[in-house]
């Protein structure tokens, strides 16, 4: 929590932005079609993993899993910090502040924010990196059309909630 709350006041810092704007209509829609990217690319990807190394999960998925397994307790708890901490933390951090801290070039900016995200999450195969590589363009493309750190978190709760979900019925 003290994580999100530095990341806020450097966000706001660094953006001069100290209202947080509701998400209008629009904002959903490219929230929508932003997810949908990520499932086609995510699909592909998945794919050559599996053909290339035989793995059916990123490495991150499964270290993931593993933490679940422990206890109903640590099951619950794993759930809910994914869910929703781990979207507003990464987002206040990965959006919020990095792409507001480097660079004048939104494709840089982008960019950047993609390539640490995927840097900083498990994967043991260049498929599973480009996942969340992936991931972290769009989310940041997200941040950067809509102006929103919401719009992005939304995205991201959406990813994670869905991504548990399947872990919970497997």
């Amino acid at each position: 929590m003290i994580l999100a709350l530095a990341a806020t006041a450097l966000m706001r810092h660094y953006t001069g932005n100290y209202q947080s704007e509701n998400l209008q209509h629009h904002d959903w829609q490219i929230i929508g079609m932003a997810y949908l990217t990520i499932l086609i690319f995510e699909g592909g990807f998945q794919f050559i993993n599996q053909l290339l190394y035989h793995q059916n999960q990123t490495q991150n998925n499964a270290a993931i899993k593993n933490l679940m397994a422990g206890s109903p307790l640590s099951l619950w708890l794993m759930a809910l910090s994914a869910v929703f901490l781990t979207p507003i933390v990464e987002e206040l951090v990965f959006r919020g502040v990095l792409t507001n801290l480097f660079f004048q070039q939104e494709w840089l900016k982008v960019g950047l924010s993609g390539i640490v995200f995927g840097s900083l999450h498990s994967s043991s195969t260049l498929p599973s990196f480009l996942i969340y590589v992936t991931m972290g363009l769009v989310l940041a493309i997200v941040y950067r059309l809509t102006r929103k750190i919401r719009a992005a978190i939304a995205l991201h709760f959406v990813i994670n909630s869905l991504a548990i979900t399947i872990m919970l019925l497997h």
